[in-house]
């Protein structure tokens, strides 16, 4: 009967490191999920850090084009800003131009006609997110950034700038 009762302890011990090992490897997949959920969350406050600080960073730009904010620094950044602009609109125009494509009557949502690579409405001073082509006309130096401009156009299509009528 020993030989049984030896057999009975080795198989309790081994049950009760068994369900120890369980435990562990349950408590380790708990830590590992509240770890997964812990990065998450901190990606998301990132992610919404980086929002808010380039939502600062465009309003504080608007304020400083509008004469509205003075900080040497922040106008450096806001003239920074201006040459990125002119570089990416030019470039955008180059685009258009060499894909050839015509977006005849393409309009912004206010109903105004878009020039061919505008980064702005010059009617109401909207993000333009396509370009398209528009008829010849008379064209005015813009202020801020001295792209051209059509004479009628509110807003610069190059650097969002209000144009005085």
């Amino acid at each position: 009967m020993s030989d049984l009762a030896d057999i009975q302890s080795k198989l309790g011990e081994g049950l009760s490191r068994f369900q120890g090992g369980v435990e562990k490897g349950k408590q380790r997949i708990q830590l590992t999920q509240e770890m997964s959920r812990l990065k998450r969350e901190l990606a998301e406050a990132t992610s919404e850090k980086s929002r808010l600080y380039v939502e600062m960073g465009m309003r504080a730009h608007q304020l400083v084009r509008d004469g509205g904010l003075f900080d040497q620094q922040v106008s450096d950044f806001a003239d920074a800003l201006l040459a990125c602009d002119k570089s990416i609109y030019r470039i955008q125009r180059q685009i258009a131009e060499l894909s050839d494509v015509e977006s005849e009557g393409m309009t912004c949502e206010c109903g105004a006609s878009l020039q061919s690579g505008d980064k702005f409405c010059g009617e109401c001073g909207a993000k333009v997110m396509v370009f398209s082509v528009q008829e010849e006309q008379a064209f005015v130096a813009c202020h801020q950034c001295e792209e051209q401009v059509a004479e009628s156009a509110n807003f610069c299509g190059c650097c969002g700038y209000k144009l005085t009528s």
